[in-house]
């Protein structure tokens, strides 16, 4: 895929159909980074909870 695919992609997934998949894989991402590099990681659930 290229870049403009990929935005596209996630532009449909993330405006157009509402779902969370880029959102929650990004969540994934700083979480494992924060704890392979010895940080906290702290979210607010109830952010998540409002857009759901």
């Amino acid at each position: 895929m290229n870049v403009k695919s990929t935005c596209f992609f996630y532009h449909n997934k993330i405006y157009t159909k509402k779902e969370m998949i880029y959102w929650e894989e990004l969540d994934r991402q700083v979480e494992e980074y924060a704890n392979k590099s010895g940080f906290m990681y702290v979210i607010d659930e109830e952010l998540f909870s409002k857009i759901q």
